[in-house]
């Protein structure tokens, strides 16, 4: 199984620099969610320190199976952190207003193989799933 990150509970620190926990988790206000990837958070991590030099806003992380209802996220959308189900959370959307930014993301993701990018007009989709394919994709403008 997968090396995972579960919420804080005092005892232990969040290890990354870049990204605060809280912009991690679910986001609904009722459950807090925080079960994540830790490999691709270690990506997110090196892609931000290594490749990509400026601030990476978190849009969306982990979510509840109803927060992701509410986003109208896809039923086996990668956001989707459930713990009974061992359903780990490998993706976040990362905010981007302009091309050049958006290019530099990508490429910094590539670099790190993050295997699946979704383009948007205000956010990039990274997703680190080994069962996909290799993909990009342009979303809704």
């Amino acid at each position: 199984m997968a090396k995972t990150l579960t919420p804080l509970d005092g005892s232990r620190v969040w290890p990354y620099k870049f990204f605060r926990a809280e912009k991690m988790r679910c986001r609904c206000g009722q459950c807090e969610t925080l079960y994540i990837s830790a490999a691709f958070m270690d990506k997110l991590e090196l892609m931000r320190g290594t490749y990509y030099q400026a601030p990476m806003i978190v849009n969306s992380g982990c979510r509840c199976p109803a927060w992701n209802k509410h986003e109208n996220g896809k039923d086996d959308s990668a956001h989707i952190a459930d713990p009974e189900k061992n359903l780990i959370t490998t993706a976040a959307d990362i905010r981007i207003y302009n091309g050049t930014g958006r290019y530099n993301m990508i490429q910094a993701a590539i670099a790190v193989g993050i295997n699946v990018i979704g383009i948007y007009r205000h956010f990039i989709h990274l997703e680190d799933s080994p069962e996909k394919e290799v993909s990009a994709w342009p979303g809704k403008y």
